[in-house]
């Protein structure tokens, strides 16, 4: 894998880790219950849509990281939203994620 292979890879888990902040913080943030992220267990005083608002900002965050070592790998690049490569690969990330996990959590989630 190139260089250039691990920049788009970067781009596709920023994507990947934004869809999967979303649920947690928009739940967190409505005050429901929602999933549980394994490192609950270690704070079980805290309310649970208190931690996913926490859990989904970490994960913004992360994101954001990784946009961020994208663009510093690749100084002069300019990420445009549109039709292009760099963008079909962060949106690429956010769908599959986002389609994962509407799959899952329609399942029953970790509560089965």
């Amino acid at each position: 894998m190139g260089e250039s292979d691990m920049c788009k890879l970067l781009l596709f888990f920023a994507g990947a880790f934004l869809a999967n902040s979303i649920p947690h913080y928009v739940n967190g943030i409505s005050g429901k219950e929602f999933v549980r992220p394994f490192l609950y267990r270690f704070v079980k005083w805290m309310p649970n849509p208190l931690f996913n608002v926490i859990w989904g900002m970490l994960w913004m965050v992360l994101s954001l990281f990784l946009f961020e070592m994208y663009y510093k790998s690749n100084p002069g690049l300019l990420f445009i939203i549109g039709l292009n490569l760099d963008f079909v690969i962060y949106a690429s990330g956010f769908a599959i994620v986002s389609i994962f996990l509407s799959i899952f959590f329609s399942n029953g989630g970790w509560q089965k």
